[in-house]
């Protein structure tokens, strides 16, 4: 049984549903999770699909937090993002909800994938663009 919170050091540590938090330049937190992995075959040990939780908080995210929230955005992330990054994995909620329109697995995407160079500007400003454009949830 893993434990929470862990560093992931390799993609392997990685399962779907696993969240961490961002925090963010306006000093509250934002939350990616990792929604896609294969595990054999091309790209299994050096990638994975993270998307961008609807959720923000001054405090880091829990799973109750995570539950059955929208991802609003997805990208490919890889072993380089673990090497830099320093993820801390907080927890493991695999009850959210893609918008529609993406990635259903990993072998699918869209054409605005996260960037590359994520850290620390260009993520926050990618999740800023994700909030923005999301479309208002169903009530």
């Amino acid at each position: 049984m893993r434990q929470f919170p862990f560093q992931a050091e390799r993609v392997q540590d990685l399962e779907e549903g696993d969240f961490w938090a961002l925090l963010m330049p306006d000093g509250r937190f934002a939350a990616l999770q990792v929604t896609h992995l294969k595990r054999s075959g091309r790209h299994s040990r050096t990638k994975f699909v993270v998307g961008i939780v609807d959720w923000r908080g001054d405090a880091l995210p829990t799973v109750g937090d995570i539950n059955r929230r929208r991802i609003l955005a997805q990208g490919y992330w890889g072993q380089d993002h673990l090497d830099n990054a320093g993820i801390v994995v907080l927890g493991n909620e695999p009850h959210t909800e893609l918008l529609p329109g993406l990635a259903a697995n990993f072998e699918t995407g869209r054409g605005d994938a996260l960037p590359t160079e994520i850290w620390p500007g260009a993520m926050a400003a990618r999740i800023e663009r994700a909030f923005r454009e999301a479309p208002a949830p169903d009530r």
